[in-house]
């Protein structure tokens, strides 16, 4: 109190009270004194008022708020003057803190005290450029605090008291003052929830409004109506995430940002939703979590918002159409789904649909809807409470109100089962109401005549057409009545009763549709019932109980049939598996071939052939996600002794880091495994293969390459274990020495103690013996499966070398070469075919080695007719849609028995263990080798252009390209070919044209344009006859007619115009809308009509319309006969050029723009880097504008009819980075720094680039943080380079707003070292703006030295919306996002 008592003391002694001037106050005008207020004749009190303040803060403090009351308490305004004049000198003289002083004047402000209001708030003015920022902003929350307290309507008195409130405020606000970082003046303004007084309201609101170009460099133009292709785009990437309350896009900061951008995103959650197979993508949208059951009522109001829309498509289309069909059904699989995991409370769920169909008048679904509805009621009943189901009455009431009996429908018709679902509900309910309490409804007078139906033929066990479906669906949850016709059900699987199908013959796609999720789960158990009986340890039968116990246990009982039917089903019969089951079963299948009882040939051929197809088989967006998960130990995903399947899980890396453009990021989560495959399988690879990989992996295996055997040492080895086998007598010196157990790790050299040489020497047995003696048989069975593909690699190795070497006039000695390794495969049955050529094909083999190696698979593969003639009948045969198929099993018994495939030698006459085979019910030779064939043709792509050889992709597909009608993705095998060697066949439009002609030889199933189609049939016109004989027989190394492709384009059709790039994107728009056709086409004009694929998507490659189209539509483009910068520049021109002739509706133009940027995203990079070019033409070429702002807006410039390429240049740059991988994204700061920073030079350009890669900051930091601080940095040095060129800058507020903005949502401090000497270097006014964000002093306004903290902790944490926004504005000096991973 001590500090107090001197106030109180100083300021009596200040105060020469005047009886007079105190009398009359309140009639006395008052006029400031001249020259200031207080003058020099205050130099002793100042003293003794610093003595009184210079305590501890917070004695000080209490001090200075005695004073500040002292003051408010005089009623004379000449005395009041002498204390503030004290106090001002005091403070300017520095013996007393300035923000402190402006603090205690804020807090003794008192709207009724009018004079103390006037002057207090006159000295904080005058105060306020001493204040370092953050006592600027606190100063500036009192004003808002303390105008609240003023009444909305004042006397004309009270002016003087708003008009200094309103000066300091303007003061406060002005960015030329400068006096503190107006990006956090507005966070500040916009978190009030209240509005400041009507006097300052039109200056904050004008405030406010400033910072609304800033909004519009931040957000992506039409984003809302940028919608992915589920399936192909990155489900979980942060573009598509929204929050689960209000289903809106995340943005950063307090910015005024447009209606658009903050509105709700609920139409792209139903758009996604309506998708088949977009559960994850949605979950992931959401940010929804399995292991956290909160329900998302924007998820569930959107899911009744499909219903309805299914109910009104069922109004106009036929109820039995397969699109509105698939529609239904999907919408049953998704609410079944999100129900289970509480993300949607049914009850809720169908009282919303009730209050939504009470409404309208569509009733036409209504039998549509119940099937979808009996799907979750008769599967969830039996747990649930029966008041969860009991809304669904209020349908019945509704979507029932017939007062007469429906009539019971045709059995013989499938339909006949949704028209009783309402029934079966009914049963179902009924059921439970016995169990819990009984239900006091009468049965609807419409299903008494269903009910009567059902219940007579469950008496009279009814089992005809549809009969046992219904039965199965009304009771499936009453034991008594369900066991007896399901027993119809599983009888009709195992064959033998009744007359049913024989146990080969499935079930009929038919009748599994007529069967609800319950009823099919309850068939499943009684299948696991059955394998119980062997194998008690199953409990289920899912994708899950698939990977996790039967596998494992049918290992355990080695019960090698049925392993080896199960892996026949995986690879052949279950489609659309999700990722991470394909790469356990993967795991799964390296630990099971690793141990010795699966080291059985036909097994082992069985597991690899699985095992090549799931690694090939894997997306290029799926590589990365999964392969990361095993990180930590990467060799689960590896063979511990294939090294041809290592080496096509390297290959699959290579192509997805191609496809999926992320060559320019680490490649560091990959080389854990890489390493791990060459320490298991110690290999290289030829020097054409490592061409195309990505720079960092073909780098890395450069290095890291084993060393490669010496041929002539391994000829010798060769010929020395030949002689012993010729010199050895004893037969069991024979067996011992030959049949050593192979060490692992890889091909081993000639003369290591294992040499795998022993293939190599039956071939020479066969060369010179045309037999095999039986001794050598037995050998191979102690050697086992696993050791023979050591041998093997041996073996491909031995035979180029010795092919290679023959001369030129030995080509009955190279015949004989192959016709031994013939008889290898087909009448010794040494090798299989698709092992032999598949370690062909993988070898490094280089220069000469690497033709003869191909001419020998040309050999196996066309020359001779075995494997030919399995191919074209096969291909006769069969059909690819095997779920057509009734007698697929018939025709599939009747090919191996034409074409019996044998694994072991079984004519040995003292044979004591004959070989059992393992039944094969769906594989054959064909099947097996078409990933083989995949990895064939890509290395046949590989070879120099001008490389003579006689063989070629051309003849390969030719001869064998049929069965790519069998093949499980071709097109997403041909886009991936195209996409991953399009450098390498730029120039070769030939060859393009043969694999896409091959590949889609069912070209009317899928819509390839006319144009095209014509292309192809020209092409085809103009290459030459397939092969003689003769010239298949060629030497390799000599010239031959396959090599002679035509790879000019035909000239007879022009180049593609306008018009097909424009009907190629209607496609794409009205496959996403849901449409088949479009009336803007015109159909009658060719060649640019088209035909829709039309395919059950439960079967089809793709899960969805848009994802097949995209596909297709990029595959056609690549093949196109011109450079891939006029492919590029078509498409974008349809937009560019096609607006100013009315080539796009105004509305749709979003839809237009949203299909170019999912194509040209989904094109190599030769095609969307052609968008850089338009960048710099548009920024070299930008023309003169009052308002660039406005030149950018396309949506304002629409609305005027005012349209500017720049505004469609921003929004088809937004389209094609917002859907394009991070690596492509990545790409942007070496964009910037190398082609755009040394030609911008102006304000406008600046923005123009600003505008382009502002909106992309927030993915970028959280996917690619280093990016970010590269593209920072070069902004800075771009504004350098303007302030420099420009005398006078129109937008320097908004420039530096955009820094702000990136300083405390993104990087924080990071960036500040690297940015302190450029802002040093800018002119006054700049500094003065950008000083908060280097601690950089500007004369006057330099910050109170020691005031403050880091500007790092200038907002508080809540202003960010992400964690890495919280660091930024909340953190101390060097923190900020500073610590986040710099990927």
């Amino acid at each position: 109190m001590g500090s107090i008592d001197a106030v109180n003391s100083l300021v009596g002694a200040i105060l020469r009270r005047d009886a007079l001037e105190e009398a009359f106050n309140a009639f006395i005008v008052h006029k400031d004194s001249p020259g200031g207020q207080g003058g020099g004749s205050n130099a002793g009190l100042v003293e003794e008022l610093s003595a009184v303040l210079s305590t501890p803060t917070d004695t000080s403090d209490a001090a200075l708020r005695a004073f500040v009351t002292l003051a408010t308490q005089l009623r004379s305004h000449k005395q009041l003057a002498k204390l503030l004049s004290i106090l001002e000198q005091t403070a300017n003289e520095g013996k007393v803190n300035s923000r402190q002083v402006c603090e205690a004047l804020m807090g003794g402000l008192d709207f009724q005290q009018a004079e103390f209001w006037v002057q207090a708030l006159g000295l904080v003015e005058r105060l306020l450029p001493k204040l370092d920022y953050k006592g600027c902003r606190d100063v500036l929350k009192l004003i808002f605090e303390k105008s609240q307290q003023i009444p909305s309507t004042v006397n004309l008195s009270c002016m003087r008291q708003l008009q200094v409130l309103e000066s300091v405020a303007e003061l406060l606000l002005d960015r030329d003052q400068a006096l503190c970082p107006s990006y956090l003046v507005l966070d500040d303004v916009q978190k009030r929830l209240d509005w400041p007084h009507w006097k300052i309201a039109r200056l904050v609101s004008s405030f406010v409004d400033s910072f609304r170009p800033v909004a519009q460099l931040v957000t992506i133009v039409g984003r809302s109506r940028l919608v992915p292709v589920v399936g192909h785009s990155a489900a979980s990437g942060y573009s598509w995430q929204i929050d689960r309350v209000h289903a809106r896009f995340s943005l950063k900061g307090q910015l005024p940002y447009s209606s658009e951008a903050t509105r709700s995103q609920t139409n792209l959650l139903r758009y996604v939703l309506a998708q088949p197979y977009s559960r994850e993508m949605v979950c992931a949208m959401l940010g929804l979590n399995k292991q956290q059951k909160q329900r998302c009522v924007v998820l569930e109001r959107q899911l009744i918002e499909l219903i309805v829309a299914a109910m009104q498509r069922s109004e106009t289309e036929p109820l039995n159409s397969e699109s509105l069909c698939q529609f239904w059904q999907n919408i049953s699989s998704q609410l079944i789904y999100f129900v289970l995991f509480q993300y949607i409370s049914f009850p809720d769920l169908v009282i919303g649909l009730h209050t939504q169909l009470a409404a309208s008048p569509l009733r036409k679904g209504r039998d549509q809807l119940m099937w979808v509805l009996l799907q979750f009621i008769s599967g969830s009943i039996q747990k649930n409470s029966l008041n969860d189901f009991l809304p669904v009455l209020r349908l019945y009431d509704l979507l029932y109100p017939e007062s007469e009996p429906l009539p019971f429908p045709d059995v013989t018709d499938p339909s006949c089962t949704h028209k009783l679902a309402v029934t079966c509900i009914w049963v179902h309910l009924m059921k439970k109401a016995q169990g819990e309490r009984g239900m006091q409804r009468p049965v609807p007078q419409a299903l008494s005549v269903h009910l009567e139906t059902l219940q007579q033929a469950l008496s009279q066990h009814q089992t005809s057409d549809y009969w046992t479906s219904l039965l199965c669906n009304a009771y499936s949850t009453n034991v008594e009545c369900f066991s007896r016709p399901m027993g119809v059900l599983v009888e009709a699987i195992q064959g033998g009763a009744g007359g049913h199908a024989t146990a080969t013959q499935p079930l009929s796609m038919g009748m599994l549709d007529s069967l609800t999720v319950h009823t099919k789960m309850s068939l499943i158990h009684n299948i696991v019932t059955y394998f119980m009986k062997v194998y008690n340890e199953i409990e289920s039968l899912g994708i899950k109980g698939f990977m996790s116990h039967v596998l494992p246990l049918a290992f355990r009982q080695q019960a090698w049939a049925i392993l080896h039917t199960l892996l026949e089903m995986f690879s052949y019969r279950l489609h659309h598996i999700q990722p991470h089951y394909r790469i356990q079963l993967l795991s799964h299948l390296h630990m099971l071939a690793s141990v010795p009882q699966s080291n059985q040939a036909q097994l082992h051929v069985c597991m690899e052939s699985t095992a090549l197809r799931l690694i090939t088989g894997l997306g290029s967006g799926e590589v990365q996600p999964q392969l990361s998960r095993f990180q930590a130990e990467p060799k689960s995903l590896l063979s511990l002794d294939s090294e041809e399947l290592n080496k096509a899980l390297i290959l699959s890396l290579a192509r997805a880091i191609h496809v999926t453009g992320s060559e320019s990021l680490s490649t560091v989560w990959c080389k854990d495994l890489l390493q791990a495959a060459l320490a298991n399988t110690p290999h290289s690879w030829s020097s054409l293969t490592l061409d195309c990989f990505p720079n960092s992996l073909a780098e890395f295996l450069r290095v890291n390459q084993a060393q490669r055997e010496n041929k002539a040492q391994l000829k010798r080895s060769v010929e020395e274990e030949y002689r012993k086998w010729k010199t050895m007598s004893n037969e069991n010196d024979i067996v011992a020495h030959f049949s050593q157990s192979p060490s692992t790790g890889g091909q081993a050299s000639g003369g290591s103690a294992s040499p795998h040489l022993f293939i190599c020497l039956l071939w020479k047995m066969l060369l010179e013996n045309d037999r095999i003696s039986p001794l050598a048989y037995k050998i191979l069975d102690r050697l086992g499966a696993r050791a023979l593909s050591l041998h093997l690699r041996t073996f491909a190795d031995f035979l180029v070398y010795e092919v290679s070497t023959c001369g030129q006039d030995q080509m009955l000695m190279i015949n004989k070469s192959i016709d031994a390794v013939n008889d290898l495969i087909w009448k010794c049955y040494v090798i299989p075919l698709d092992r032999l050529i598949l370690t062909l094909a993988l070898r490094p083999f280089e220069g000469n080695e690497q033709q003869v190696g191909f001419f020998i698979i040309q050999r196996l593969l066309i020359s001779n007719g075995e494997f030919k003639s399995r191919v074209y009948d096969f291909v006769k045969e069969n059909s690819p849609e095997h779920w057509t198929q009734s007698d697929w099993h018939e025709r599939h018994q009747q090919f191996q028995r034409k074409y019996p495939e044998k694994f072991y030698w079984e004519n040995l006459p003292d044979s004591s263990q004959p070989h059992h085979y393992l039944p094969v019910y769906f594989g054959n030779i064909c099947l097996r080798f078409l990933p083989v064939m995949d990895i064939v043709i890509h290395r046949l792509i590989e070879l120099p252009m001008n490389t003579s050889s006689s063989v070629s992709v051309e003849s390969m597909l030719d001869h064998l390209g049929v069965l790519y009608r069998f093949h499980d993705r071709p097109l997403t095998y041909l886009y991936n070919t195209l996409h991953y060697y399009e450098s390498k066949l730029r120039d070769r439009f030939g060859l393009r044209i043969k694999l896409v002609s091959a590949i889609t030889a069912r070209m009317n199933e899928y819509p390839l344009s006319n144009y095209f189609r014509q292309l192809i049939v020209h092409q085809q016109q103009q290459q030459p006859q397939q092969q003689s004989p003769q010239d298949q027989q060629a030497r390799p190394g000599e010239s031959s007619l396959a090599n002679q492709a035509v790879n000019a384009p035909s000239t007879n059709i022009p180049p593609p115009d306008m018009d097909y790039y424009r009907f190629i994107l209607q496609r794409m728009v009205d496959v996403m809308a849901g449409k088949k056709t479009s009336p803007v086409i015109d159909w009658s004009r060719a060649p640019y009509n088209f035909l829709y694929y039309s395919g059950i998507h439960r079967f089809n490659e793709f899960s969805n319309g848009a994802a097949h189209t995209l596909h297709v539509t990029c595959i056609e483009l690549m093949a196109l006969p011109v450079a891939p910068a006029a492919v590029a520049n078509g498409l974008l021109n349809v937009i560019l050029l096609g607006h100013s002739h009315n080539v796009v509706s105004r509305d749709a133009l979003p839809d237009w723009i949203n299909a170019i940027g999912l194509v040209l995203t989904a094109l190599p990079e030769s095609y969307w880097a052609v968008l850089n070019d338009r960048i710099l033409h548009l920024i070299e070429t930008l023309p003169p504008t009052t308002d660039i702002f406005q030149y950018m807006d396309l949506a304002g410039k629409q609305k005027s009819y005012t349209e500017s390429s720049t505004s469609y240049v921003v929004a088809l740059v937004h389209a094609v980075w917002y859907h394009a991988s991070i690596g492509q994204l990545s790409q942007i700061p070496v964009f910037i720094k190398d082609r755009l920073k040394p030609v911008i030079r102006t304000e406008e350009q600046m923005l123009v680039l600003c505008q382009l890669v502002a909106p992309f900051f927030q993915r970028i930091s959280l996917e690619r943080t280093r990016s970010l601080m590269e593209i920072t940095r070069e902004l800075y040095e771009i504004l350098e380079n303007v302030d420099k060129a420009q005398n006078e800058l129109r937008y320097m507020d908004n420039i530096v707003d955009l820094f702000y903005h990136i300083k405390y949502m993104f990087t924080g401090d990071s960036v500040k070292a690297d940015v302190d000497h450029v802002i040093r270097n800018l002119r006054p006014a700049l500094q003065l703006r950008l000083r908060f964000i280097t601690h950089l002093n500007v004369g006057a306004q330099a910050e109170t030295a020691g005031a403050s903290g880091s500007d790092g902790q200038a907002i508080s944490a809540s202003a960010g919306n992400s964690a890495q926004g919280q660091q930024a504005m909340g953190t101390t000096p060097g923190q900020g996002v500073g610590n986040v991973s710099q990927s």
